[in-house]
């Protein structure tokens, strides 16, 4: 997944808090046996929500230093 729907994946941030929204529909049914995700330095928090339930579906919280640089990010 991609919050820029697998698109051109680079764009600028402004000074401050920025929150980034994409939508991935998926055509399959079935159960979600993991989730992973791909960020970079300063991020906190990816969250997957199912939109047409209005519910969370996993909140990955990253784990950064004291810098703010991404050690790890959970599944």
């Amino acid at each position: 997944m991609d919050v820029q729907s697998c698109g051109n994946s680079g764009y600028d941030l402004h000074a401050g808090k920025n929150e980034t929204v994409g939508t991935v529909t998926v055509k399959y049914n079935g159960v979600l046996l993991g989730v992973g995700g791909h960020m970079h330095d300063y991020a906190k928090q990816i969250v997957l929500e199912d939109a047409t339930r209005k519910e969370t579906v996993a909140t990955l919280n990253a784990n950064v230093d004291e810098k703010g640089q991404l050690v790890s990010m959970p599944l």
